[in-house]
């Protein structure tokens, strides 16, 4: 595997496109070549080549006949229709430092993708809050992912959590077999949230879960009293974290292990990323996922 990006260090990117572009293409050169393959494995033609194309695919013998960069063209073995359902209520915006839940979850997003389209698929975005707030159906190729990544950029979290009550209406949409990758907090009732979730398997769908979550909230590391104010809804409360760091810290890990568990047993996906998780390590559990889908 390649270099691992610091989360913090997307932040330095001025556009989706150069981070996903960056990232993805190192993450998929440091691969093994069994994960490799798949992934644009299939000749299909050439292509005069254009700047901003891998110079690696130039064919060196067209070249050498015809004095004219072409590169080759590739087509996926088996191609998906894959959703990406992106969280961007009010508490995705929490940050203990640079990059928030949501941040990083819009870069987790864009970096799929410029993935999915890599490999062909059809990809469709869809963000809420407590409804949906915007819909892309999915499509394959460059322009599409161009307006997905517009959209991304151009998002922000605000609104109040209804997880269970937008995953029964998402559930709807998505009709064909295909791949959904939900990207959330995972809060709210979570008895309907994993019963609502489950809505998502329906017609053969294939379910991912990337439960998001910053450091503060699986450690709560503060030291003196603390006044906590949520960002959405309910007053604020003031604690002494030191008196109650264990029992918080057990009752997470006890959330994680049943959101785990019920999910799994479901044949969900599911795991957890803290906001300092590089981003490759969920690129990969995707395409692990993906290769088990078409295999």
């Amino acid at each position: 595997m390649g270099k691992y990006f610091n989360p913090e260090e997307l932040t330095k990117f001025a556009g989706f496109s150069v981070m996903a572009g960056n990232l993805v293409d190192g993450f998929l050169a440091g691969l093994h070549p069994a994960l490799r393959k798949g992934v644009s494995t299939d000749f299909t033609e050439h292509r005069e080549y254009s700047f901003g194309d891998e110079t690696k695919r130039i064919d060196w013998k067209v070249l050498a006949k015809s004095d004219r960069y072409f590169i080759r063209e590739y087509r996926e073995e088996a191609n998906l229709s894959c959703h990406i359902l992106l969280d961007a209520s009010a508490s995705m915006d929490y940050a203990s430092g640079k990059i928030s839940k949501y941040k990083y979850s819009v870069f987790l997003s864009a970096a799929l993708a410029y993935l999915m389209t890599i490999q062909q698929d059809k990809t469709g975005l869809v963000i809420f809050d407590k409804e949906l707030k915007s819909l892309i159906p999915p499509k394959a190729g460059k322009k599409h992912l161009s307006l997905i990544f517009e959209e991304l950029e151009n998002s922000k979290p605000s609104g109040n959590t209804m997880l269970p009550e937008v995953l029964q209406k998402a559930a709807g949409l998505l009709k064909k077999r295909g791949l959904t990758v939900l990207i959330t907090d995972l809060y709210g009732d979570t008895e309907k949230i994993i019963r609502n979730t489950k809505y998502l398997l329906s017609g053969k769908n294939e379910v991912i879960v990337f439960q998001v979550l910053d450091e503060d909230e699986l450690s709560l590391p503060f030291k003196e009293s603390f006044l906590f104010e949520s960002l959405e809804e309910g007053a604020p409360v003031l604690a002494l974290p030191g008196m109650i760091r264990e029992e918080y810290k057990r009752i997470m890990l006890a959330l994680t292990a049943k959101f785990r568990k019920e999910f799994n047993a479901a044949g969900i996906d599911y795991t957890l990323l803290s906001t300092k998780t590089p981003v490759e390590e969920a690129l990969l559990f995707y395409l692990e996922r993906r290769a088990r889908v078409v295999g």
